[in-house]
Formats: C-alpha cells, sequence, structure tokens
C-alpha cells in the first residue's frame, strides 16, 4: 500500500472514530441493535416456546455482531492514532532536521 493511500486510510479512520455520525460502522451497529430490540419484543410477545428460542438465538447472534463491529472500530481508532503519532514525530524529525 503506498504511503499516501496509508495516510488517507488512517485520517479516514480517525475521522470515523472521533465523529460518529459519519461513522458507517456506527451506523450497521444501530441497525444491529435495532434488530436485537426486535427479536427480544417478538420473543417476548410469542406463544410457542420454540419460536421463543428461535428468537433469543437470533438476538445473540446480533449481539455477537454488535461485539465484532464494536472490536473493528476500536482497532481502527488504535490505528489510526499509532499512524497519525508517527507521522506527527516524522513530520517533528524532518523540521527538527531543516532548523538544524
Amino acid at each position: 500500500m503506498p504511503a499516501f493511500q496509508r495516510i488517507q486510510y488512517v485520517l479516514e479512520a480517525l475521522r470515523w472514530a472521533l465523529f460518529s455520525e459519519q461513522d458507517p460502522i456506527q451506523a450497521r451497529i444501530d441497525a444491529c441493535k435495532s434488530e436485537v430490540y426486535e427479536c427480544v419484543r417478538k420473543a417476548r410477545d410469542a406463544r410457542q416456546i420454540s419460536q421463543r428460542k428461535t428468537l433469543r438465538e437470533q438476538a445473540r447472534i446480533e449481539l455477537k455482531q454488535i461485539q465484532e463491529l464494536e472490536t473493528e472500530r476500536l482497532r481502527l481508532f488504535w490505528h489510526s492514532l499509532i499512524g497519525l503519532s508517527i507521522c506527527f514525530g516524522l513530520i517533528l524529525w524532518i523540521a527538527l532536521l531543516a532548523v538544524v
């Protein structure tokens, strides 16, 4: 991956991590949460035990997906933070070398 593309990826990940309204991961998390709530409501209102179990299992799957998405967002945040720290350090070293 070229350096410019990697820097652009890092900046995009940091923007998503800091501003959740622009975060596509947050949109998927919200969709999963609404699915969980829907499954729980349907399971509560279901009359058959087998249907309740099925809906509860589906809710568990959605919760697992939410956890995976949260982990992915945290990983992107750390990558972007580390990448920006390295870029900032390199810029400072270049500026120091230019001054000296």
